[in-house]
């Protein structure tokens, strides 16, 4: 991905995926650390993030990125932090703050065409739709609220309406003909699509097929996921780097393509790009660190085992040591953007969120 492009998916990006029943004969337990996840270390890192981003949130229930206004992603992300520790309107200390969120989503963007985004349409708008339609699939999970239910189906339709021959999507929601897809703005609808299809929400089956299709003809010799796919049958090329695998790997697992040979490549990528000093710091796996590691989380505790095992006491350490005197971790879209995702990231083992559960 282009670093200009890549830094801007960065800021906005959120998905979570589904952990589905496993393979015959396949281990994706997560025995090993039962019980362990959640120290009272990490409990208290969750709240002095939550707190921030209470402290944070401005009045009409909205966030913003780095130097900038309100912004549908970053929204659903601080949004989705708050409900991965349990917080549901009318149940939790963050009770207000969620609910504040859930308005402010329903009726941003463009109702009409069920677009969501900030109130300046940016670059990256499909950045914006598909971390925001991910949020309103988690939320009506948790709540069973109608009036997120109307939005989340217009906002699924749009997706749907707007795939590429290619598979994916791109950063615009226009169908353009002959348009690469990119990866990244493919797996954040995608996420969306699974969400929504897990909340209840009618999903069409052959728009999430092609976009299968698509993130594994992104899949590269080395086990990691390339930057723009094109029109099929033709594969990517370009190369592979650590966040985008770690986000097709993710949305591999999510949708149940466990024995799937670009699964299995992309496990052995990922293996190699472990958080802190043992990994990450060394092999090019470094640059985008809160985007890489959330769906490397995600990738990990579905693959469960000894890979858990290794991750996510890693992932723990790192992000506790990062962690700043007022409660918030700095990202590379600004605080508001690092702490959610640190927040959702440490929530995992809370399996709260309708798209975690096992």
């Amino acid at each position: 991905m282009a670093a200009r492009d890549l830094l801007l998916g960065s800021c906005l990006v959120l998905a979570l995926a589904a952990a589905l029943p496993a393979g015959a004969g396949e281990d994706r337990s997560v025995e090993p650390l039962a019980g362990d996840e959640l120290t009272p270390e990490v409990i208290t890192a969750i709240t002095r993030g939550l707190d921030y981003l209470a402290r944070n949130q401005d009045r009409d229930g909205s966030f913003g990125g780095q130097g900038a206004g309100a912004n549908a992603a970053v929204t659903g992300v601080c949004g989705m932090a708050f409900l991965a520790q349990g917080n549901v309107p009318g149940r939790g200390k963050y009770a207000k703050n969620v609910e504040k969120v859930i308005d402010w989503m329903v009726k941003c963007g463009q109702p009409r065409t069920g677009l969501l985004h900030g109130p300046q349409t940016s670059h990256g708008v499909m950045y914006e739709h598909g971390f925001a339609t991910l949020f309103l699939a988690e939320a009506y999970g948790m709540t069973q609220d109608d009036k997120i239910k109307k939005r989340l189906q217009n906002a699924i339709r749009l997706i749907a309406q707007t795939q590429l021959e290619s598979g994916g999507w791109w950063y615009q929601p226009d169908r353009n003909p002959g348009q690469t897809s990119d990866i990244s703005v493919t797996i954040c609808q995608t996420m969306a699509l699974r969400a929504a299809r897990n909340v209840g929400v009618n999903v069409p089956q052959k728009t999430v097929d092609k976009a299968v299709d698509c993130v594994k003809r992104a899949n590269q010799q080395d086990g990691g996921f390339a930057y723009q796919v094109p029109n099929p049958p033709a594969k990517a090329s370009g190369g592979s780097a650590f966040p985008r695998s770690a986000a097709g790997l993710c949305i591999l697992y999510g949708l149940g393509e466990y024995n799937a040979k670009e699964t299995k490549a992309g496990l052995k990528y990922l293996e190699k790009a472990l958080p802190g000093a043992e990994g990450q710091q060394h092999g090019g796996f470094g640059g985008f660190y809160f985007y890489g590691n959330y769906y490397g989380t995600q990738a990990m505790y579905q693959a469960g085992g000894q890979y858990w095992a290794k991750w996510w006491p890693a992932i723990r350490k790192d992000l506790l040591k990062k962690q700043q005197g007022d409660g918030s971790w700095s990202g590379e879209g600004g605080g508001m953007y690092g702490t959610a995702m640190a927040c959702v990231i440490l929530c995992i083992p809370y399996n709260y969120l309708p798209i975690l559960q096992r």
